[in-house]
C-alpha cells in the first residue's frame, strides 16, 4: 500500500489510484490483526470524559502540587530620562548593536 502511495501518478501521494492496495490493507489488518478502519471524521470527534472526580476548586492546586499563579504585575517600561543606564535606547541610534547577544544594559 505504501508504495503505492509513494508512486503515485500525480507524485503527491493521492489516495485516488490506490484504492485496490488500500482495500487489500484494510482487509489483511481486519483478518490478522481485528482492526476496523474508523468511519471518517472519527478522531477530530469531541468527546466528553465521564469521571466521579469532583471539580477541583483551585485550579492552582491540584493533589499535592503547588503551583504557583501567573504573576500579573508588568514593570514599567523604560523612561527616555534613564537612556544612559539602557546603552540600547539611545536616542538617534541608527546603526548599533543588532545582535541581542551583545546587549549588555541591565533590564529591570
Amino acid at each position: 500500500f505504501w508504495t503505492c502511495l509513494d508512486n503515485s501518478q500525480d507524485g503527491e501521494m493521492s489516495f485516488n489510484h490506490c484504492k485496490a492496495e488500500q482495500a487489500a490493507f484494510e482487509l489483511c489488518a481486519k483478518n490478522k490483526m481485528n482492526l476496523e478502519r474508523p468511519e471518517p471524521g472519527y478522531f477530530s470527534m469531541v468527546r466528553m470524559h465521564d469521571t466521579k472526580r469532583p471539580v477541583p476548586s483551585d485550579p492552582f492546586r491540584i493533589g499535592s502540587l503547588e503551583r504557583h499563579p501567573p504573576k500579573l504585575e508588568v514593570p514599567d517600561p523604560p523612561l527616555i530620562s534613564q537612556a544612559n543606564e539602557y546603552p540600547e535606547a539611545k536616542i538617534g541610534m541608527k546603526f548599533g548593536h543588532r545582535k541581542p547577544w551583545m546587549f549588555e544594559g541591565k533590564l529591570w
